[in-house]
């Protein structure tokens, strides 16, 4: 299809206002450590939870605790009501963090 010389003009001025005027795309940074929350599941772009099989309904965790034994296990979790072994467990205490069968590490920020 072939314009008239004068809307080739006006294309090509609205072509470049539009290359002109666009805003860069910038990059999003996460951090499950540091954007963890012990008080809302979801938050902000991250949901903590299970499903039984790739692609199958994605489940929330629902129950959030702290065992709160200074010294033991300090840590923030989230898990599956009646699964106390589906977790996700997250350590912003800054020390070292031992439970009776692992030892966990200080998160990274």
């Amino acid at each position: 299809m072939l314009f008239p010389k004068q809307s080739r003009i006006v294309l090509m001025a609205v072509a470049i206002g539009l290359g002109i005027t666009s805003k860069p795309v910038l990059a999003m940074t996460f951090n499950a450590g540091a954007d963890f929350s012990p008080t809302n599941n979801p938050n902000n772009v991250w949901s903590y939870g299970w499903s039984s099989t790739l692609g199958s309904d994605f489940n929330l965790y629902t129950e959030q605790f702290n065992p709160g034994n200074p010294g033991f296990n300090s840590s923030d979790v989230w898990s599956a009501p009646g699964i106390p072994w589906l977790i996700v467990e997250h350590n912003g205490t800054g020390n070292v963090l031992f439970d009776s069968a692992n030892k966990l590490k200080r998160q990274t920020q």
